[in-house]
């Protein structure tokens, strides 16, 4: 697949979040806001949340995304 700014993505199952390994991002959805890569080569998605997945995802995550000056 190729990451394109501006198209919708799905979480596949098991993928943990990166920042915090506690939260299963499986299923979450949202729109890509931006991709870099690295000088190793790894590439960061910016992912923009959709309604339904801002809706459900767990308090404690917002919570500790907002302490950790994330988005």
């Amino acid at each position: 697949m190729k990451l394109q700014i501006g198209k919708s993505i799905k979480v596949r199952k098991g993928i943990l979040c990166p920042d915090d390994p506690e939260f299963d991002l499986s299923g979450w959805q949202g729109r890509i806001i931006e991709v870099s890569e690295d000088e190793d080569g790894e590439v960061t998605i910016g992912i923009a949340w959709d309604s339904l997945t801002l809706k459900e995802m767990p308090e404690l995550y917002i919570e500790i995304s907002e302490a950790d000056g994330l988005d």
